[in-house]
């Protein structure tokens, strides 16, 4: 994440998933790629995480979608599966500690960063009992290749978004 005063700025590519399987397959290609797990953000239900994602992860303990599927907190709710829960990772981090600070609002979550189309998407995704894939990108080639990876698995639209966080340090301008 880079830091420009006093915000943190959060570039991540998005896809999202109804199958456990291509997640599993797209995290192993990114780690391949030599994209490390907190590079990675994991979003989702807490109803499709149970009944889907986690009887897929037994079967392929040890890996690193079985990591950050195995560090859930919870990040708010939503109409179609209920709670709603994020990995541990520098961003998911972040999102928890915006989603503790918000206020109740009719709005998706995710307004507070996106436009209320993209927001309005994503959470059609999860509220259909998809899980949202994050990847942390730097620059235009981790932009590339984690798109890339993300097309050829998921069968939704891949998106790139910036977010923005007040940065906790006491430097912070």
């Amino acid at each position: 994440m880079t830091t420009s005063t006093g915000k943190i700025r959060a570039r991540q590519a998005v896809g999202s998933f109804h199958e456990a399987g291509g997640l599993q397959e797209v995290v192993t290609v990114l780690a391949d790629q030599g994209v490390a797990a907190s590079d990675l953000t994991v979003m989702i239900g807490r109803s499709p995480l149970d009944k889907r994602f986690l009887p897929h992860m037994r079967s392929h303990p040890g890996t690193m979608l079985d990591g950050a599927l195995a560090d859930m907190r919870p990040i708010g709710t939503t109409e179609g599966v209920g709670a709603l829960l994020v990995s541990s990772s520098p961003f998911g981090d972040r999102l928890v500690a915006a989603a503790a600070d918000r206020t109740r609002s009719a709005q998706p979550f995710l307004t507070r960063w996106l436009s209320a189309r993209h927001a309005g998407y994503l959470h059609e995704q999860l509220d259909a009992g998809a899980v949202l894939l994050c990847i942390h990108v730097q620059n235009g080639e981790e932009e590339k290749r984690a798109g890339r990876a993300l097309l050829e698995h998921s069968k939704h639209q891949v998106q790139l978004h910036d977010f923005s966080f007040p940065d906790p340090s006491p430097n912070a301008a």
